[in-house]
């Protein structure tokens, strides 16, 4: 192949032989992305053997020291000169621009007025210019704080004072808060503390009262006697009985027991007969009837109790009346079978119910009572 062909950007130019190609290459003539034609086509510059030995892409400005001994004019006229007509030259078309003419022009109108000017006081700098283009800023420099110069020392030693630290503010120390002293605890009042013991002795006494009345009257819903049964009550005379009624009641314990379930009955009975220093064998309180909401309320029952006589059978037939009454008035009992029975001769005793609740509530006498009991 004779010579080479190099193209850029759609202009193509020649040269001789390998020499030539060498020397432009080095002469900077030649870049790594111009194209080279080879027998195997067009290939970049970067890629031929002369051309990757000769460019200097590490140093560009080494290309200076060859300045003297290449001339540049002949070197750039050989570049741009007019290639032969055999060759095909790729052909760029010129277009020539037309001029405007000068009335085309119109001028640019001025922009209307925004007002008067502002007026800057009069101690107020000159402004700078519309552009930073017309006069270029100055950099800023920072203040630099006031520095002391000590005066050299005579012995002609040059010494650098440095500016020194402004010293600090000393702490201010707040006073410390106080507390009040507290005073003494407050004394205990004499007069308080007396008014709440009489207050709760008060209260004790008026329970024990009220314990007392509901013993004999049945909770406090005993009958008041009338003018003319109290007037014959007190021209009667004292029955012998009254110490021993005093003494069943006393025996009593201050509150009936619990009867929600079956049995409960029967063992309530048996408890407060054994108090009452019986010789009780059987106390049989059979519940007939429950009420309530969750049926653990006795309504109805009926009453059996076998025991050993002593001997006073006044004393036995009262306590057992007392018991079965109290809890008679107590539950409110439908007691349709009360019978009591003596282990020995003398059979069975019928008690009536009402007349047990009714010597409860202190409305018949212990006296009276015994005289309404019949035998079987």
């Amino acid at each position: 192949m004779d010579g080479y062909r190099i193209r850029r950007g759609g202009v193509e130019k020649r040269v001789a032989d390998d020499t030539a190609l060498a020397t432009l290459a080095a002469a900077g003539g030649v870049r790594g992305t111009d194209e080279i034609e080879t027998a195997a086509g067009w290939i970049r510059a970067s890629q031929h053997p002369i051309v990757r030995g000769a460019l200097r892409a590490g140093d560009p400005w080494a290309a200076w020291s060859d300045v003297e001994s290449v001339d540049a004019a002949s070197l750039y006229k050989k570049m741009v000169d007019t290639p032969d007509l055999s060759e095909e030259v790729e052909l760029v078309e010129v277009v020539e621009v037309p001029e405007l003419p000068v009335d085309a022009l119109a001028p640019v109108p001025e922009p209307p007025a925004l007002g008067p000017p502002l007026v800057a006081p009069a101690d107020a700098p000159p402004r700078g210019p519309r552009s930073l283009t017309d006069a270029p800023r100055a950099p800023r420099t920072p203040p630099v704080p006031g520095v002391l110069l000590a005066p050299l020392p005579e012995d002609g030693a040059e010494v650098i004072d440095f500016p020194r630290a402004r010293p600090a503010r000393p702490a201010v120390a707040l006073p410390t808060p106080t507390r009040r002293p507290s005073g003494p605890p407050p004394l205990v009042r004499t007069s308080r503390v007396l008014a709440m013991v009489l207050g709760g002795l008060t209260i004790v006494m008026m329970g024990y009262l009220w314990i007392r009345m509901s013993a004999y009257t049945g909770l406090g819903e005993g009958t008041i006697p009338s003018r003319a049964t109290a007037e014959k009550a007190a021209l009667a005379p004292i029955s012998p009985l009254i110490p021993l009624d005093v003494e069943l009641r006393a025996a009593l314990p201050t509150h009936p027991r619990d009867v929600k379930e079956a049995g409960d009955l029967s063992d309530a009975l048996l408890v407060e007969l054994v108090q009452q220093r019986l010789e009780i064998i059987e106390a049989d309180g059979v519940v007939t009837k429950w009420i309530g909401r969750k049926g653990d309320e006795p309504k109805s029952a009926e009453v059996r109790i076998s025991y050993r006589s002593g001997g006073d059978l006044t004393r036995e037939l009262g306590a057992i009346a007392l018991v079965v009454g109290r809890y008679k008035r107590f539950y409110r009992l439908d007691i349709p079978v009360f019978e009591v029975t003596e282990v020995g001769a003398r059979g069975v005793t019928r008690i009536r119910a009402e007349d047990a609740e009714a010597y409860y509530q202190a409305r018949m006498s212990l006296e009276d009572l015994l005289k309404t009991l019949t035998k079987r």
